[in-house]
């Protein structure tokens, strides 16, 4: 471990090696479950990585439980348009594809009337970038599957067993994923540790 990702890991940073940097305005990347506490970072990287294209599998304001709680709508709205200023803008103001599979707690008209120059999708999308395929929706149960896409999702951790994938599957709320256009590599980058506390709402019950 160089000096540099040891102190990533001790400040709880998202370290991005090197050659990763190096991809700068060729990947897509992928994220899932975003609270907003981890828009800042996601701005660094976003602003690194200047990527043409972004995948989100909802809960765009991860811990605003806006399913359960709609009277936070008002909330939920202030985080979006924070997350739209991080995404919806490459290098030189030019606009980058948003691709959004929205979650169980996101609000379809809230976020439509929000991200107006993003692609919004309720449940399942499949996107097409330079002759890859892309599956994606929040559930992984929702996914179609098929030999050669990618297929992302989030909602929680789970990973298909290897007897049962077809295609590849990249789970979002893991890591941050990071596709190659149109090589088709992928790449993974931590998030920080306390995305999770955040997402599940320790950081406030103490839990």
């Amino acid at each position: 471990m160089d000096l540099r990702s040891l102190v990533c890991k001790i400040l709880d940073l998202s370290f991005i090696p090197e050659e990763i940097k190096e991809l700068h305005g060729r990947v897509a990347l992928h994220i899932s479950d975003t609270p907003s506490t981890f828009y800042n970072t996601l701005d660094r990287l976003v602003k690194t990585l200047d990527p043409p294209w972004i995948f989100h599998t909802g809960d765009l304001v991860d811990q605003v439980k806006i399913g359960m709680h709609r009277r936070d709508k008002d909330l939920y709205s202030i985080k979006l348009r924070r997350l739209r200023s991080i995404l919806e803008y490459g290098s030189h103001n030019q606009e980058r594809k948003i691709f959004i599979t929205l979650g169980n707690h996101d609000i379809e008209d809230t976020a439509r009337k929000i991200f107006r120059k993003s692609h919004i999708f309720n449940r399942t999308a499949m996107v097409e970038i330079e002759g890859l395929q892309f599956n994606m929706s929040h559930y992984f149960s929702l996914l179609p599957g098929g030999q050669g896409t990618y297929n992302l999702y989030g909602h929680n951790t789970f990973i298909p067993s290897e007897d049962t994938k077809k295609g590849i599957f990249l789970n979002g709320l893991l890591k941050m994923n990071l596709i190659t256009i149109p090589e088709g590599k992928i790449y993974k980058i931590d998030y920080p540790r306390y995305v999770n506390d955040h997402r599940t709402l320790r950081h406030k019950t103490g839990l």
